[in-house]
């Protein structure tokens, strides 16, 4: 399984709870190295059924003054994960999020722990880009005024950031570039067309 075969796999156990604010009771966020413990010790039995597979933890967590609680939880369960042999996906936030800059709430130096653990220990980070209407909105020259005045470049050729598409290379050059962090691989785990910026989508 997994890269053995050119192909990553993601693993998510839907039978449990993955709001990290309600899982084992909210213990991430008071004792996040223990609660990363326990995650493992939960997971063993099902993380063991299929190896090779990169498992998620939290999905699409949006508190973001939880960050620095999260990316400690994440390092830790990456650390521990590979002690044992098995393989790790951080992070799986939501599109367009968390903040990035020039955002002055771009929260990634908290996660900063996570990143570095993937880094050293092979994981991946997991992100979910979502186009409004559009997959190419807010990606290059398509930003908000354009669209609005109907000059969508229908998927720019040239090689581009975006703000919900393509969001990736923003993180990338922000935070993980910068760091040497280039060990780490990004994967989408969602990918899709959804209601973002309906000022642009409505019009």
């Amino acid at each position: 399984l997994g890269d053995n075969y050119g192909t990553i796999l993601i693993g998510r156990d839907f039978g449990q709870i993955d709001d990290m604010a309600r899982w084992d009771g909210g213990r991430i966020l008071t004792d996040p190295l223990g609660a990363a413990a326990y995650w493992v010790s939960a997971y063993r039995q099902a993380m063991g059924l299929v190896p090779g597979v990169y498992w998620e933890s939290a999905n699409e967590m949006s508190n973001f003054s939880w960050m620095p609680q999260y990316g400690l939880f994440e390092a830790e369960r990456v650390r521990l994960m590979h002690e044992e042999g098995f393989l790790a996906c951080i992070g799986n936030f939501s599109g367009g999020n968390p903040p990035i800059r020039p955002d002055t709430n771009d929260p990634w130096e908290h996660f900063y722990p996570a990143l570095e653990a993937a880094d050293k220990y092979g994981a991946v980070l997991g992100l979910h880009e979502y186009g409004g209407l559009h997959m190419d909105m807010f990606y290059g020259p398509n930003q908000r005024d354009s669209m609005l005045a109907g000059n969508h470049a229908l998927m720019p050729q040239t090689y581009a950031e975006g703000w919900l598409f393509g969001r990736y290379r923003k993180v990338w050059n922000t935070h993980i570039l910068p760091n040497g962090w280039t060990r780490i691989r990004i994967v989408l785990t969602e990918l899709g067309l959804d209601r973002a910026a309906t000022d642009v989508t409505d019009a």
